[in-house]
């Protein structure tokens, strides 16, 4: 029997973490919560190469245009240019490949709140006179 838990990250995504059968997504078994596609180092370093980028979303934004989203363990080819430690996808840790993981790095670029709203008060508006 597996068992369910519902957690929000960072951003406030949920994020769902299946456990118990050794078949959920997102964990490489025995409980240890380590995501086989997901930089243990720094989540948000797509292309391992110890910097956050707009390249690491643009890596994910590229696998999703080939493979689509879905389970990463299923939608991946062995030989797959996106494949460990060539590319690490699964930036929320969830198992899956999502628009929301390209998100997550683009957030971080950004230095976004949890809520992803723009930041206030950047721009001022100024009345049009003729």
């Amino acid at each position: 029997m597996s068992v369910q838990e519902i957690t929000k990250d960072e951003f406030g995504f949920s994020k769902n973490i299946i456990s118990g059968d050794g078949n959920s997504g997102g964990d490489t078994g025995g409980g240890t919560g380590v995501v086989a596609f997901q930089n243990s180092s720094n989540k948000f370093d797509v292309n391992n190469d110890g910097t956050v980028s707009p390249l690491d979303a643009l890596l994910i934004v590229n696998a999703l245009n080939q493979h689509g989203p879905g389970n990463l363990s299923q939608i991946l080819p062995v030989n797959s240019q996106y494949m460990p430690p060539q590319a690490f996808l699964d930036v929320d840790g969830d198992g899956f490949m999502a628009p929301g993981d390209a998100l997550r790095v683009i957030n971080r670029l950004n230095g976004a709140s949890a809520e992803g709203e723009g930041e206030a008060g950047a721009f001022a508006f100024v009345p049009l006179t003729v």
